[in-house]
């Protein structure tokens, strides 16, 4: 990422996670992610990111993260529905969060297709800022969605 700032890079407009998740026999933690996040919004100096949260469909699906019951459109199932899937976003969406805090980050939603994905989805981030604040954390509620 250094040598896309020296050759004048605004920022990155992608910033793909499912890396994170592939070729792993455990998920990644919070913490991890967070320090993934960190390096990439150094890297880029003060330039935003724009984070896409994991694609839990088709052939990017994590072998840990979710059961073929969950590829589909599991980001934005409910807990009680998803249990796994829906602790991989809450824990990235915690990452994501807190290193907003030091510097300019997006977060995009892939597959959102209507009214009522974008309400859960804003009702999960408004709910994951509150663990946040609840558990004393340093983070940024003002993240825009993408």
């Amino acid at each position: 990422m250094p040598i896309s700032v020296e050759l004048g890079a605004d920022g990155i407009g992608l910033f793909r996670t499912e890396f994170l998740y592939l070729e792993r026999s455990t998920l990644p933690t919070e913490e991890e992610q967070y320090q993934h996040a960190l390096a990439a919004l150094r890297a880029m100096d003060g330039r935003g990111v724009c984070f896409r949260t994991l694609d839990l469909g088709g052939t990017s699906c994590p072998r840990r993260c979710a059961s073929r019951r969950e590829q589909s459109r599991a980001g934005l199932a409910l807990d009680s529905l998803f249990p796994v899937a829906a602790r991989c976003l809450r824990l990235q969406l915690r990452a994501f969060y807190r290193a907003a805090a030091v510097g300019p980050l997006r977060i995009m939603f892939p597959l959102i297709s209507g009214v009522a994905e974008l309400r859960t989805v804003r009702e999960l981030c408004a709910g994951v800022c509150a663990e946040l604040q609840r558990d004393g954390l340093e983070y940024n509620p003002e993240v825009p969605l993408a």
